[in-house]
């Protein structure tokens, strides 16, 4: 397994099963599957006496699988949902039937406390009443975005060659694409860019890493709860299409792993990012561009980016 996974396996493991009140911070997740079918929520256990992973009880697997599972997401990261979908298998699943929470990666069994079963099985039952009253997401990917707010957001490139790899960079995050040389603030919508382009580049496979490296970091900030509500930083890490290659997606956890897979990007990703870097010279993701004027004056070579209109995810 990839390191970068790896890296947020362990970490996802150690949040769920030994998360407390008082050493981490509010455990929060989202729950797909079993009545909910394709849509999810996120939710929070923040009661005083702790997360309902702090009482569980192991036991051996169960003779038989219970027949109804919900799946359990945990949300610590932009990306900690999308590297557990691409893995193939969320964190946990409960077992509302028999009070069993199961974690599929190693096939470990915990009888769930009363007291926890009574508040997992409010989540479930809050989250279909707002799946009836049509106001969940499509996808877990999508649930925990919508959550995080980043269709709210202002975001922009900057090349690989302004940045520095390191602490330095949090030290020095800007909030805006104002007085930095290269920079191209994205002008698509969050709501088409995140909750369309970059939730459809995800649904592609991950690949392995290869000797291609970003031309591009992505960054955002935006103020979505006044006055103190500022969220920001590196969403990820972008290659334009070049070469007859496609165009490559890494998460932000790149930052740690610079021998990260990435996605290949939908050409409605690519063409958000095409008007970003050359808006003179496009018609807004229905035309192919080529990027060589402005690559040339940041010393990058790109070619032939092909871009075409995406189709953006709407709320069911």
């Amino acid at each position: 397994m990839y390191r970068l996974l790896s890296t947020l396996a362990i970490a996802a493991l150690l949040f769920v099963v030994h998360a407390t009140a008082a050493d981490a911070k509010t455990p929060n997740y989202v729950i797909s599957g079993g009545e909910l079918g394709e849509y999810a929520a996120r939710f929070w256990d923040t009661r005083e006496d702790g997360p309902f992973t702090q009482s569980l009880e192991r036991i051996e697997p169960p003779a038989l699988r219970p027949s109804l599972a919900y799946d359990l997401y945990t949300s610590f990261g932009n990306f900690a949902v999308p590297s557990q979908m691409a893995q193939g298998q969320p964190e946990a699943r409960y077992y509302p039937d028999a009070g069993l929470l199961e974690y599929p990666s190693l096939n470990i069994w915990y009888r769930v406390a009363p007291h926890d079963v009574e508040f997992l099985d409010g989540v479930v039952a809050d989250a279909l009443e707002s799946m009836r009253r049509g106001e969940l997401e499509v996808g877990p990917v999508a649930a925990d975005f919508r959550a995080r707010s980043l269709d709210r957001v202002t975001y922009w490139l900057r090349p690989m060659s302004a940045i520095s790899l390191d602490d330095r960079y949090f030290a020095s995050q800007p909030s805006s694409c104002e007085g930095l040389d290269g920079c191209f603030t994205i002008t698509r919508s969050g709501e088409r860019f995140i909750m369309g382009d970059l939730i459809e580049t995800l649904d592609n496979p991950q690949r392995p890493p290869d000797a291609v490296e970003p031309a591009y970091i992505i960054e955002y900030y935006g103020i979505v709860e006044p006055p103190h509500g500022g969220i920001g930083g590196a969403l990820g890490f972008y290659s334009p299409p070049a070469g007859g290659e496609p165009g490559r997606f890494w998460y932000d956890g790149y930052f740690y792993d610079q021998a990260s897979p990435y996605h290949e990007t939908t050409p409605g990703f690519d063409a958000a990012l095409a008007r970003a870097l050359d808006p003179a010279g496009t018609d807004g993701g229905n035309a192919t561009t080529t990027l060589a004027g402005v690559a040339a004056a940041l010393g990058l070579v790109l070619a032939g980016a092909g871009v075409a209109r995406g189709v953006a995810r709407r709320r069911r």
